[in-house]
């Protein structure tokens, strides 16, 4: 497994604001919804994927690294964005398959 290496601030900044405008205006998604690939960002930076209910891949980080921000991508498209303990954003709090997923 790879070691992660983490964006600037700045630039995840960037990433997570461009990101957020263009998911906004995307519907929730439905609870029945079967998504083909999941990914999970930390930072900017991708630390697990799913494709099909398989892990393809992951990276690990040192136990005591706590993320500033947490982003799921839905088939590629945001899907859920914590920045700290801010929900700031959340198409998938009806997605049932994610009880499945952890």
């Amino acid at each position: 497994m790879e070691t992660a290496q983490f964006l600037s601030p700045e630039l995840l900044h960037h990433i997570l604001t461009r990101d957020l405008s263009q998911a906004r205006s995307l519907p929730k998604l439905p609870a029945d919804y079967a998504p083909k690939i999941i990914e999970i960002f930390f930072d900017g930076k991708p630390v697990q994927s799913w494709h099909l209910g398989n892990i393809t891949a992951e990276i690990q980080l040192p136990e005591s690294y706590s993320p500033q921000a947490i982003e799921i991508a839905i088939d590629g498209e945001l899907a859920f964005l914590l920045i700290g303990n801010e929900l700031v954003f959340n198409r998938i709090q009806n997605l049932s398959i994610l009880n499945s997923v952890t």
